[in-house]
């Protein structure tokens, strides 16, 4: 008897839980992406910053001078020298991060240079490596997807890359 109460409550409990519905089953609508600010595409002088960051890297400048080389061959922005000269400046800035997993990220700030605004940023994670080989590589990898993030936002609506 004991046996057939517990085959019920079993099958009943089998019903209850098939029954209800799963969370995954229902996606929240769609969200409308928003406006890219018009300054990120239809700014003409960039001036990029060499921001503070964590960690280390070596060489130091490494983060810098990938991005802006990648930048500087693409053509679209005049790199300046100074930051008042600019109609925005791209801030670079490389983090290894500990908590609450290792792991090592770039991001670039974008932001207004009269207003300190920052309508716009990226965030790049970078591979992990075994190998030096292995570790140039996927820097490389990282950094490109990193400047082709930028340059489709910037490049503008109408005008992808």
């Amino acid at each position: 008897m004991i046996t057939v109460q517990h085959k019920l409550w079993f099958l009943a409990l089998a019903i209850a839980i098939v029954s209800i519905p799963s969370r995954g089953a229902t996606q929240p609508p769609d969200i409308p992406a928003g406006p890219v600010p018009v300054q990120i595409f239809s700014a003409h002088k960039v001036f990029i910053s060499n921001g503070e960051g964590t960690g280390v890297i070596w060489p130091p400048n490494l983060v810098y001078d990938a991005f802006y080389a990648g930048m500087k061959s693409w053509g679209k922005f005049e790199l300046t020298s100074t930051p008042t000269d600019a109609d925005l400046v791209f801030e670079v800035r490389y983090f290894d991060g500990t908590y609450p997993h290792p792991s090592e990220y770039v991001q670039v700030l974008i932001y207004d240079p009269k207003t300190r605004v920052t309508p716009w940023h990226f965030r790049k994670q970078l591979l992990g490596w075994n190998r030096p080989e292995t570790g140039r590589k996927n820097f490389e990898s990282d950094m490109s997807a990193l400047v082709n993030d930028v340059k489709e936002v910037a490049a503008g609506p109408d005008n992808k890359k």
